[in-house]
């Protein structure tokens, strides 16, 4: 009897004996394959989140769509369009920054959204810069920019008085990169600057006239004659082409050409 004891004794003992041995030296082999598994896991849903902003990326792809040749803009592009990408991204790079947390990254590397967010953010300066032009042109003409395709010759919007609204987008448009765009936005803006100046070309030359008839003045050359009607069929917005014509035209029955 007691040696039946003992001998259960004995295979208790050597049982937690092995128990033992198995914790104290396969735990440690077992948590690290389980690491192992953890940090593969992790490896592969940060190299999938990557893939959305690498190029042909998912992402990268839809920001492309909205992105045309010569740095021009497509017309789906809106603002809204714009900050629901910026949002992925965003979402994107802080789930990648919680897989790569207690890896060691240079201080130099740039930010996973650092280059998509970027061309967003010219995008959008891009999309405010096109809205500004076309509120300098008569808006039921339809729009200057249309795409890559670009047309000026278009009326002015009776509310462009001044050049306050060209300076705000001299402004604007300076920091951006040089490109078919900027160029087209440029001569937008020159074309609106030429035709107020020739406006206020005119305005002086028929007020000169007019001064003069105050003075007594029974005539014009047809050298002015000439000159201010060619100033006059220049302008591109009708009322003002009008209102100039109107003025014109009464100041010729006044001082008619001479013979």
């Amino acid at each position: 009897m007691n040696e039946r004891r003992n001998r259960r004794n004995w295979l208790t003992g050597l049982l937690v004996f092995i128990l033992i041995f198995a914790v104290g030296f396969g735990y440690p082999k077992l948590q690290k394959q389980l690491e192992d598994c953890a940090q593969a896991t992790a490896a592969k849903k940060l190299a999938a989140l990557t893939k959305q902003l690498q190029k042909n990326g998912t992402i990268s792809a839809r920001i492309a769509e909205l992105s045309l040749e010569g740095g021009f803009i497509s017309p789906d592009c809106t603002r809204e369009a714009i900050e629901k990408l910026m949002t992925e991204v965003k979402q994107v790079e802080t789930a990648a920054a919680e897989l790569s947390t207690g890896k060691q990254r240079p201080s130099s590397a740039p930010r996973l959204g650092e280059a998509p967010l970027k061309k967003l953010s010219v995008m959008k300066e891009k999309l405010l810069i096109q809205s500004a032009v076309n509120s300098l042109y008569d808006y039921e003409s339809g729009p200057v920019f249309k795409g890559s395709k670009v047309d000026i010759e278009k009326p002015l919007n009776l509310m462009t008085s001044d050049d306050s609204g060209i300076r705000k987008i001299n402004r604007l448009l300076d920091p951006l990169p040089e490109d078919e765009w900027k160029r087209a936005v440029q001569n937008a803006v020159e074309n609106v600057e030429q035709q107020l100046d020739l406006n206020r070309i005119i305005d002086n030359q028929l007020q000169e006239l007019q001064v003069r008839f105050g003075a007594g003045a029974t005539n014009m050359t047809k050298e002015t004659q000439e000159l201010i009607q060619m100033l006059i069929n220049k302008v591109k917005t009708s009322w003002y082409r009008d209102s100039h014509q109107e003025r014109f035209d009464e100041l010729q029955k006044k001082m008619p050409v001479k013979p």
